[in-house]
Protein backbone atom coordinates (compact mmCIF):
# COMPACT_ATOMS: atom_id res chain seq x y z
CA UNK A 1 0.00 0.00 0.00
CA UNK A 2 1.26 3.39 -0.72
CA UNK A 3 2.16 5.81 2.64
CA UNK A 4 -0.48 7.72 1.65
CA UNK A 5 -3.27 5.71 2.46
CA UNK A 6 -3.06 6.13 6.09
CA UNK A 7 -4.07 10.04 7.07
CA UNK A 8 -3.47 11.30 10.39
CA UNK A 9 -5.72 14.57 11.48
CA UNK A 10 -4.56 16.19 15.22
CA UNK A 11 -6.67 18.66 16.77
CA UNK A 12 -6.78 21.19 19.56
CA UNK A 13 -2.96 19.36 20.32
CA UNK A 14 0.47 19.83 18.70
CA UNK A 15 1.20 15.50 18.26
CA UNK A 16 5.01 14.60 19.75
CA UNK A 17 7.26 12.51 17.73
CA UNK A 18 6.77 9.96 19.54
CA UNK A 19 2.90 9.80 19.93
CA UNK A 20 2.63 10.42 16.23
CA UNK A 21 4.89 7.54 15.64
CA UNK A 22 3.21 5.14 18.06
CA UNK A 23 -0.46 6.38 15.97
CA UNK A 24 1.20 5.44 12.76
CA UNK A 25 2.45 2.07 13.78
CA UNK A 26 -0.88 0.92 14.79
CA UNK A 27 -2.63 2.09 11.98
CA UNK A 28 0.00 0.07 9.71
CA UNK A 29 -1.22 -2.92 11.74
CA UNK A 30 -4.83 -2.04 11.01
CA UNK A 31 -4.29 -1.51 7.68
CA UNK A 32 -2.54 -4.79 7.26
CA UNK A 33 -5.66 -6.29 8.58
CA UNK A 34 -7.72 -3.93 5.95
CA UNK A 35 -8.94 -4.72 2.92
CA UNK A 36 -6.60 -4.35 -0.19
CA UNK A 37 -6.56 -0.92 -1.41
CA UNK A 38 -8.43 0.38 1.69
CA UNK A 39 -7.54 4.08 2.92
CA UNK A 40 -7.58 4.86 6.56
CA UNK A 41 -8.62 8.15 8.16
CA UNK A 42 -7.57 9.27 11.73
CA UNK A 43 -8.61 12.13 13.46
CA UNK A 44 -7.45 12.47 17.39
CA UNK A 45 -8.97 15.25 19.33
CA UNK A 46 -7.90 16.16 22.97
CA UNK A 47 -10.68 17.39 24.80
CA UNK A 48 -10.46 18.94 28.11
CA UNK A 49 -8.77 15.75 29.47
CA UNK A 50 -8.89 13.39 27.62
CA UNK A 51 -8.48 12.03 23.87
CA UNK A 52 -11.16 11.22 21.65
CA UNK A 53 -9.97 8.89 18.50
CA UNK A 54 -12.22 8.60 15.13
CA UNK A 55 -11.16 6.51 12.73
CA UNK A 56 -12.97 6.00 9.21
CA UNK A 57 -11.94 3.18 7.18
CA UNK A 58 -12.71 3.11 3.07
CA UNK A 59 -12.47 0.02 0.95
CA UNK A 60 -14.25 -2.03 -1.86
CA UNK A 61 -15.49 -3.98 0.48
CA UNK A 62 -17.50 -1.02 2.46
CA UNK A 63 -16.73 1.19 4.76
CA UNK A 64 -15.49 1.31 8.42
CA UNK A 65 -15.70 3.03 11.44
CA UNK A 66 -14.53 3.26 14.89
CA UNK A 67 -14.20 5.08 17.49
CA UNK A 68 -12.74 5.28 21.09
CA UNK A 69 -12.12 7.69 24.05
CA UNK A 70 -8.90 7.35 26.35
CA UNK A 71 -6.51 9.13 28.80
CA UNK A 72 -3.45 9.02 26.62
CA UNK A 73 -2.12 8.47 23.31
CA UNK A 74 -0.73 5.01 23.67
CA UNK A 75 -4.59 3.87 25.44
CA UNK A 76 -6.09 5.52 22.49
CA UNK A 77 -4.01 3.70 19.72
CA UNK A 78 -4.15 0.16 21.42
CA UNK A 79 -7.72 0.77 21.90
CA UNK A 80 -8.39 1.54 18.14
CA UNK A 81 -6.80 -1.69 17.48
CA UNK A 82 -8.68 -3.82 19.25
CA UNK A 83 -12.15 -2.33 18.29
CA UNK A 84 -10.86 -2.36 14.71
CA UNK A 85 -10.17 -6.55 14.87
Amino acid sequence: MQHDEIQIRFQNMEASKISSSHLKSVLKEIQNEAPAGAVIEANIVYQEDFFKGVLHIRSNEGPFFGMVTADNIEDLGQKLLEQMK
